[in-house]
């Protein structure tokens, strides 16, 4: 403990005891004798004098000792470089600027001379003999004279250091491998430091052993002087006397013009020029006050006054009494009559001829000057000699031919010299050619395309250095940071990184995690793992944890309504936008006059424009709300939806003209075109609506109808009328021979079909249950006509036979002309006697494989409002049409798209006989029916159940639906009829393949499976 304490208070003495130990090497760092300096001395006397008992010293000590081991051991004289690295030694935080690893007590260091930076002694000499270049066979003695000689930079300043460093010594320099102590700073001794100081100080440091700088010497000089002079101060020992202080005093000094004083505060050099303004007159007194600066002129010495010169012609009149000084405005006298006659002899006017001759002899300076017979040869200003013979008054311009290379030295160019040609190179006019140079910039993106460029001349290499060549537009690229963009001029190559600094640092989008400032622009956010903490618009929350990007699109399931708001959706996806209904949008326009006709849609009805109000009131047909009766009181026009206006004219047809709320329907516009016929009515003849037409005269054929016509009702002949069904023939006849039961069925489902398609409040999709294959077919073929949709499901676990029914509707389902169910009756009723579909109107399809019928309407898309699809099983189906000529071209759709459809050509005079041609097709229709049932009978085919008409297998001995045995038949081999087996028909092929296959397969509906029987009366319609 009292080693402790004699070394602490040896280390923590006074400035005055210290300097008092010290003795004779410290004379002069006792301070200068001050009131506050004999205060301190009477004070520290008194305590001197005062008499302490041992037991209070020895409290006094403990108590020094317990605040000292609690203080950090760090000199607080030094510089704060040197407290800094002396905190960061003791607290084995220092670490070294070439391995960047920690400086320990007992490691061997090494000090910069100049910044005071630490390194590891083993870092430093890799580092120095780094840099030494390697010699061959070398002996120790001359390797030792060349590291000491070796000059290498220090890594922290780049000081040229001599000699590789191969001691460890302190701070001081003054001990050699210091061990280290527990109450000294690492890598120190226990010695005064010693060190001489700067700017010519000769007292040495008289601190410890330290790292860093020595602190500046206490000891003061004689009292110098400020630069005005004013004021004194002691500058210390060792300070830079090249920047004097300076107080705050005015200087006051006297400024050149010797009649004001410097008003500046007290500065260095020359107070410079007086800013005061004074009035001066110019030299020819054509200026009398203006303001100038003060002293500024020059002085004369007639008046006393300092003039200038104003710059304008001096204009005084010369002692001849008659010129006037041409000279710009002069300090003096004027310069004499340039004219004034000489006093014995006279020159002429080129000054080339002397002439003594009385009549010569000029007597005023007005009075003529000679001319000779030689050339003037006056130089003029541009150089050129005066071609002109001798004469008395100016040369003029110069009239010299000049030619001379243009700027860029590619053409010379001959010209007039006319007084520009100098005798200095640098005052000629440039010349310029119209070549544009097409050399490429400094940057290699542009190119020069000035005229006539000094450059242009120049090889590639060295025209893209010159300076006219260097590219002054701004690049103007976005830079990596993506927020600003690169401010250089254009240049090659990638833009430098952005130069801006951040000095609030950078964080993640939600801010919890940051990299504090200042740091450069383009630096990436830190990664955040907490939630994204951003609000979607839609309210829900993002899934994904903090990021920059833009929040992914919203999946949440929700429940929207359509966009006209008719019905709701379940399970919608969120950032989808709302779904249509396919109902009639119904939402009314802004010109209160119609409804939207579309189906259901998002964003704006329609275009509106306004139109000027008519002579009609405004009677909307929708009531308008109280902001559009505020927005329409009063304003002469209206809103115009621009649909079809649609309103019955007077003609009867509706109005084609755009919306028009306030003007009348014109009958004279309307372009409907009418039949106008003859008296009996025979002959017609179309044209525009109110357009004046002749009516057609009855010819000689109208005469001889009506005389048929007469005797046909004399003789009671073709009162039977054919009833029209638009049903194909084979269609009826097939549900005709089907069960009661299945007819039963028939007419309960278009029932249900006709409420669902009239109902607007129900749903668009309607399931029904689960039915075998003839139900599912029948409702096919009600559906098909009604414009609905027909999707089967898969089969149940339980039975193969139930298979539910999806029913779709859209804007386009109406009810049917004729129900199916009223055809089949009439049909059966009298065959002969009603007229179904032409056969011209018909497209049979066979061969579908997969197909099914709404995979025909997808092929059909086109004719989809005049075409109705019937499928009749093993892959075939009859497609009706309104018109022969659509038959045709939707069979040609059909063949196109890769089907087997066919059609019949009917001529155009015989399908005016409709009624006699429908019942021949139909006897021979009923023979060839005949002939193919015949033919099945005999064949070996899959068998049908009597009871369900359910196709089986003919390996099976019982239906595989009601457990019913099969029908009895008898195929033998005489029966069999003999036909050649490479001229089968493709269809007849594909239907010996289908008899092999299970009825487990995976073809979707029962319409592309059943084979075709004479058992199943249902499905017996072929090609």
């Amino acid at each position: 403990r009292r080693s402790i304490m004699a070394s602490r208070a040896r280390r923590w003495r006074p400035k005055e005891a210290k300097g008092a130990a010290q003795g004779p090497t410290q004379p002069a760092a006792q301070p200068a004798d001050t009131k506050k300096m004999k205060k301190k001395k009477k004070k520290t006397k008194y305590k001197k004098k005062k008499e302490v008992s041992v037991v209070d010293k020895i409290e006094e000590s403990k108590k020094l000792v317990s605040k000292e081991m609690k203080k950090p051991t760090v000199h607080r004289t030094g510089t704060l470089l040197a407290r800094e690295i002396t905190k960061s030694l003791e607290n084995n935080s220092y670490s070294c600027a070439i391995c960047t690893e920690n400086v320990n007590r007992r490691d061997s260091v090494w000090s910069c001379p100049r910044c005071f930076v630490i390194f590891h002694l083993q870092c430093v000499r890799d580092w120095s003999l780094s840099s030494m270049p390697i010699f061959g066979d070398v002996s120790m003695k001359e390797m030792h004279e060349i590291e000491s000689n070796h000059k290498w930079r220090c890594p922290g300043c780049q000081l040229w250091v001599t000699a590789v460093p191969e001691q460890y010594r302190c701070f001081c320099g003054k001990t050699s491998n210091p061990s280290p102590m527990a109450f000294l700073t690492p890598h120190a001794c226990d010695n005064i430091c010693g060190k001489e100081r700067r700017f010519g100080c000769p007292h040495p440091c008289n601190q410890p052993c330290h790292p860093g700088a020595c602190p500046p010497c206490e000891v003061l000089k004689e009292p110098v002087c400020c630069p005005c002079g004013k004021t004194s101060y002691r500058p210390r020992c060792g300070e830079d006397d090249s920047k004097p202080r300076l107080c705050k005093n005015v200087c006051g000094k006297m400024l050149e013009c010797f009649n004001h004083k410097c008003t500046r505060t007290c500065h260095e050099g020359k107070c410079g020029p007086c800013d005061e303004k004074e009035p001066q007159p110019c030299f020819c007194g054509k200026e009398s006050k203006a303001l100038r600066p003060c002293g500024s002129g020059t002085f004369d010495k007639k008046d006393g006054k300092r003039k200038f010169s104003c710059g304008e012609v001096c204009n005084k009149v010369l002692p001849c009494g008659i010129h006037n000084c041409t000279k710009p405005c002069h300090a003096g006298d004027c310069p004499p009559c340039p004219r004034a006659p000489r006093a014995h002899s006279q020159t002429c006017a080129c000054e080339q001829s002397i002439s003594f001759k009385t009549e010569h002899r000029r007597k005023k300076c007005t009075d003529p000057i000679w001319t000779c017979e030689k050339t003037c040869r006056k130089r003029l200003p541009c150089g050129h000699i005066c071609g002109k013979k001798c004469h008395d008054s100016p040369c003029g311009p110069c009239t010299v031919k000049v030619s001379r290379r243009c700027r860029c030295g590619m053409e010379t160019i001959a010209y007039t010299c006319s007084g520009e040609e100098k005798d200095s190179k640098s005052h000629r006019k440039e010349l310029k050619c119209e070549r544009k140079c097409n050399a490429r910039l400094s940057c290699g993106k542009h190119r020069c395309r000035e005229r006539c460029c000094p450059a242009s001349g120049l090889p590639k290499k060295v025209a893209s250095l010159h300076i006219l060549h260097k590219c002054t537009r701004v690049c103007g690229k976005d830079l990596k940071c993506g927020s600003h963009t690169c401010v250089y001029n254009c240049h090659s190559g990638p833009c430098p990184p952005c130069g801006r600094v951040l000095r609030d640092g950078v964080a993640c989008a939600c801010g919890y995690t940051t990299i504090p400032g200042p740091i450069r622009c383009g630096t990436q956010a830190p990664k955040c793992y907490r939630p994204c903490s951003r609000v979607r618009p839609c309210g829900h929350p993002c899934p994904l944890t903090c990021h920059t990007d833009p929040c992914p699109p919203c999946v949440v399931f929700v429940t929207k309504s359509c966009h006209g708001g008719h019905r709701e959706f379940k399970k919608q996806i969120c950032h989808l936008p709302p779904p249509s209904c396919g109902r009639r949008c119904g939402r009314a326009l802004k010109c209160k006059m119609h409804m939207c006709s579309r189906t259901c849609h998002g964003g704006k009805c329609s275009e509106f424009k306004r139109i000027k109000r008519g002579n009609l009131p405004f009677l909307p047909l929708i009531a308008l709300t109280l902001k559009e009766e505020k927005e329409m009181k009063g304003k002469d026009w209206v809103w115009s939806c621009g649909n079809l206006c649609e309103k019955k004219m007077k003609c009867g047809h509706k109005c084609t003209q755009p919306c028009h709320p306030t003007y009348e329907c014109d009958t004279k516009l309307c372009k409907a075109t009418v039949s106008v016929k003859c008296a009996c009515g025979r002959l017609a003849k179309t044209s525009i609506c109110n357009r004046s037409t002749i009516r057609p005269k009855c010819n000689e054929d109208c005469k001889k109808a009506e005389r048929n016509r007469r005797l046909r009702e004399a003789l009671q002949i073709g009162k039977e009328s054919t009833t029209q069904l638009p049903y194909p023939a084979d269609l009826l006849e097939m549900i005709g021979k089907m069960s009661l039961n299945l007819l039963s069925f028939l007419e309960k489902m278009e029932n249900t079909l006709e409420e669902f398609i009239m109902d607007d409040t129900s749903a668009l999709v309607k399931w029904l249950p689960s039915m075998n294959a003839p139900k599912r077919w029948l409702v096919n073929c009600v559906a098909g006509p009604m414009g609905l949709e027909v999707e089967s499901s898969s089969p149940s676990i339980k039975t193969r036979m139930g298979r539910s029914v999806k029913i779709t509707k859209s804007i386009m389902s109406t009810r049917p002309v004729m129900k199916l169910s009223k055809a089949v009756q009439k049909f059966k009723a009298d065959p002969l006697s009603v007229q179904t579909t032409p056969e011209d109107h018909l497209v049979r399809c066979h061969g579908l494989r997969y197909l099914t019928g709404p995979d025909i309407k997808v092929f059909l898309k086109k004719f989809e409002s005049k075409s109705s699809v019937f499928m009749t099983g093993e892959g075939r189906a009859i497609i009706a049409f309104t018109k022969p000529e659509i038959a045709r071209e939707a069979m040609s759709v059909l063949i196109n798209k890769g089907l087997k459809a066919s059609t019949v050509a009917v001529p155009s005079s015989i399908s005016a006989l409709v009624g006699v041609s429908s019942k021949a097709r139909r006897r021979r229709k009923a023979k060839r029916q005949e002939n193919w049932d015949d033919e099945d009978e005999t064949m070996p085919v899959n068998w049908a159940c009597n009871v369900c008409t359910l196709l089986n297998p003919m390996t099976k001995t019982a239906c595989n639906a009601c457990g019913a045995p099969p029908p009895v038949r008898d195929y033998g081999a005489s029966s069999v009829p003999k036909r050649n087996v490479e001229k089968k028909d493709e269809s007849r092929q594909f239907v010996h393949k289908r008899n092999t296959m299970n009825f487990e397969s995976k073809a979707e509906p029962l319409r592309t499976k059943v084979y075709i029987s004479t058992s199943n009366p249902w499905t017996r319609l072929r090609k």
